[in-house]
Order: structure tokens, then sequence, then C-alpha cells
């Protein structure tokens, strides 16, 4: 009996499991928790900016800009005009993640993930 009884509680648990993994995420849900949090360069002692579900903060110059994600790239709304990270990606490692785009043509920029 008490066999059955583990059975079935291995067996619902994986049908709850399952269930979770089949829920739909939109893409710019997926690349916005993706994307959030402290990045900057490897051999910087603090981040260059914070990407917040809504909006950008540049350290630098204590201020924060709103952003929108078009496709796999993200444009800025800066006050003299809008800035364009191309073709973003993130790469997930277990020490420290890498978010790499194309600030220009040719121009590929890599930074770090801040804990």
């Amino acid at each position: 009996m008490k066999l059955v009884y583990l059975i079935s509680i291995l067996f619902f648990s994986s049908c709850i499991e399952n269930g979770k993994q089949n829920q739909k995420i939109s893409f710019e849900d997926s690349v916005n928790n993706t994307l959030i949090g402290k990045w900057g360069g490897a051999s910087d002692s603090r981040p260059v900016w914070e990407i917040r579900k809504d909006s950008i903060y540049y350290f630098e110059h204590s201020k924060a800009y709103s952003y929108k994600i078009v496709g796999d790239d993200m444009i800025i709304n800066l006050p003299e005009n809008q800035a364009k990270f191309e073709n973003i990606h993130v790469i997930r490692n277990p020490i420290r993640d890498t978010l790499l785009f194309f600030k220009q043509p040719g121009l590929t920029v890599q930074a770090v993930r801040y804990k």
C-alpha cells in the first residue's frame, strides 16, 4: 500500500511539473526576465547599468531611461535620441552570465552580470 501511495505522489508531482513547463511565456517577458539585472564590463569594479523591467539605469549619469524590446533588439529612449542594442543574446553561465549585442555594425559589446 505504501508503494502505491509513493508512486501516486511521484506521478502527480510529475504531472504538475509538466503543466508548469507547458505554460506559455511571451518572448518579451522571457527576454525581459533574462535581461533584468546589473551589467558591466568584466574588468569594471562596478556595474555600468541596471536593466529593470521598464527602464535601464545608467550609474554614471544617475539616470534611468525607458526602453522597449522589438524582436531581439532593445531600443532605449534617451533624451536626445534613441539608442539601439541590436541582436541581444544572454549566455547563461553558473559562474557569470554574459550579455552580447551589437551597438554599431561590426562592434560587438560584451557585458557580464553583477550579483
